[in-house]
C-alpha cells in the first residue's frame, strides 16, 4: 500500500511539473523538450484576419495592432493575413524554439482612391514635367526608404536592395540561414521598368511602376515575396509624395492616396 502511495505522488508530482511545463511554453519534440517559439505580426489594418497553417487564429481591432501567437512548434509556418477591402498578405515563417519573430504584412486596398488631375489645374503642367524627367535609381543614386536605412535601384537586368550599414547588423530580410549581406536582389526585370521608389512608411518594400501596372512588391530573400496591385495601366509612370503617388499615363493624370 505504501508503494503505491508513492507511486501515486510520484505520477501526480511529475504531472505537474509537465502541466507548468506546458504553460510555460515547453513541448516535447522528438527525444527533446524544447521551449516554443512565438510571432509577433505587426498588423496595419483593423479588422484583419490571421491564420495560421489554415486555422483561424484571431481578428485585430485596431491599426498598427501586435498581434502576439505563443507557444508555437519549431518549424515552418504558415501565416495568412487578410482583410476584406484589401489583397491578401502570405508568408511562410521559421520560428526556431525559444525565440520571437516579427513580420510585418501589408495590404493594398483593391479599389483604390484616384482621381483624374484637368489639364487645365495648374498642377498637371508641373507634375507631368517632373514624372517624364524622372530617371531610374543607379546603385550610385538609389532611391532611400523614409528611415534612410535601405537604398534600392536598378542594376541591368534586376532590382537591389542595399542595406546602409554593416552586414552583420542587417535585419532578416537580408539574411539566409545565418550568413546576411549588405546586398540582395529584390526581383529581376521580366518587364521594362519606369519607375521605382519605397511604400510609404515601409523600408521593406518598394513600389515599381512597370509594364502592366504600378504595384508594391516585397523586398525578401525567401522564395514567397508578396506583390500587390495598386493601379493598373499599361505603360505608367510615377511620382510618390507623402501617401500621394502621381501616376502618368501618355498624357493621363492621376492621382492615387495610398492609404
Amino acid at each position: 500500500m505504501k508503494r503505491k502511495n508513492i507511486y501515486i505522488a510520484a505520477t501526480l508530482v511529475i504531472a505537474f511539473i509537465l502541466l507548468i511545463a506546458y504553460a510555460s511554453g515547453y513541448r516535447i519534440s522528438g527525444f527533446m523538450i524544447v521551449k516554443t517559439g512565438q510571432l509577433e505580426i505587426h498588423v496595419p489594418y483593423k479588422n484583419s484576419s490571421i491564420t495560421i497553417d489554415s486555422k483561424h487564429a484571431g481578428l485585430t481591432h485596431e491599426d498598427n495592432e501586435i498581434f502576439v501567437l505563443k507557444n508555437l512548434r519549431p518549424g515552418t509556418h504558415t501565416v495568412l493575413i487578410s482583410e476584406g477591402e484589401r489583397y491578401p498578405w502570405i508568408t511562410r515563417v521559421n520560428t526556431p524554439y525559444n525565440t520571437v519573430q516579427k513580420i510585418y504584412p501589408f495590404n493594398i486596398k483593391i479599389s483604390s482612391n484616384s482621381t483624374i488631375v484637368e489639364t487645365t489645374d495648374p498642377t498637371y503642367a508641373t507634375k507631368v514635367k517632373e514624372i517624364r524627367a524622372t530617371t531610374l535609381p543607379t546603385s550610385s543614386n538609389p532611391v532611400f526608404s523614409d528611415d534612410k536605412t535601405i537604398g534600392a535601384y536598378v542594376d541591368g537586368d534586376s532590382i537591389k536592395a542595399e542595406w546602409q550599414s554593416t552586414a552583420d547588423s542587417a535585419p532578416a530580410l537580408f539574411c539566409e540561414n545565418t550568413t546576411c549581406t549588405r546586398t540582395i536582389e529584390i526581383a529581376p526585370l521580366a518587364k521594362e521598368i519606369y519607375g521605382l521608389t519605397f511604400y510609404p512608411g515601409r523600408n521593406d518594400v518598394i513600389i515599381l511602376a512597370t509594364e502592366g501596372g504600378i504595384y508594391a512588391l516585397e523586398i525578401a530573400s525567401h522564395d514567397n515575396q508578396n506583390f500587390q496591385p495598386i493601379v493598373l495601366g499599361q505603360t505608367p509612370r510615377m511620382q510618390l509624395d507623402g501617401n500621394t503617388l502621381f501616376v502618368l499615363e501618355k498624357n493621363t493624370l492621376g492621382i492615387v492616396i495610398i492609404e
